[in-house]
């Protein structure tokens, strides 16, 4: 592996569009442009906004850069499975982890190297890296919003019934391929900035000196917090730089509150 943390963790993108999503009971973070007001569980609405990337200031809602030789166990659930933290990356192999907060949106960061990225063409794996969660009053309730390590982005929305349960694969799919894929996998170390806002997601990636993307907008986006969740696959390895998550932040009006 040759890529280095300083230059892996400088990400090209800057104020991708969003929707900043705004509660009528939360606290606000005060910014040179205007007050960032948090997700919370309760109702929300949506105005305008963009992102910032992590050298301007967008506010931090959860990191991990995976230093010293222990995974965090305050941040982090774990699942069985074989997993090491050491010289400042995760390395994943049939493992999963997830995060013990939830969120309603965000924009998720992070750099992974592997050599067992899958083509888009017909290998299909289930790692996958992002947001996901089990809810529901049975617990099937599968809600998710993630990079899948064969190139696409993956969104999955159940349609719970009267009580609340759900039973088999989630009502609303969707699974747009990112652009340049292949060439970009091909590399090896591959950065990534997912970004849910309201109805909105783009996934947005880079490596050997190529960039891709897709987006989806639709009933497959999920209307429930979810939690940020690892995961590598039996027989594949992948070895995670860091993960930050960015709120979204306000660019367009002084001030921005709702009460």
């Amino acid at each position: 592996m040759s890529v280095s943390k300083k230059s892996a963790r400088t990400l090209p993108w800057l104020l991708l569009p969003c929707l900043i999503v705004i509660t009528t009971q939360s606290s606000e973070i005060s910014a040179t442009q205007g007050s960032i007001v948090l997700p919370t569980p309760s109702s929300f609405a949506s105005k305008p906004c963009s992102f910032l990337d992590a050298d301007s200031g967008s506010p931090v809602l959860f990191s991990d850069e995976f230093d010293g030789n222990e995974l965090d166990r305050d941040k982090w659930e774990v699942f069985p499975g074989a997993l090491v933290v050491g010289e400042g990356w995760l390395t994943l192999s049939d493992a999963d982890i997830q995060s013990k907060s939830v969120f309603r949106g965000g924009r998720l960061q992070g750099v992974i190297w592997s050599s067992d990225w899958k083509s888009q063409q017909g290998q299909f794996t289930d790692s996958s890296f992002g947001f996901e969660h089990w809810t529901g009053s049975n617990g099937r309730c599968h809600y998710g919003i993630l990079f899948k390590a064969s190139g696409h982005l993956a969104l999955l929305r159940p349609q719970p019934d009267v009580n609340g349960d759900c039973s088999g694969d989630p009502l609303y799919q969707a699974y747009p391929p990112i652009s340049n894929w292949d060439t970009i996998r091909a590399g090896n170390t591959v950065s990534f900035a997912l970004s849910w806002c309201s109805e909105n997601v783009t996934l947005q990636v880079s490596g050997n000196g190529q960039e891709g993307q897709t987006s989806y907008t639709g009933q497959a986006v999920p209307n429930a917090p979810l939690k940020i969740r690892l995961s590598a696959q039996p027989t594949e390895t992948y070895k995670i730089d860091y993960v930050r998550l960015y709120a979204c932040y306000a660019v367009y009006l002084p001030m921005i509150s709702q009460r």
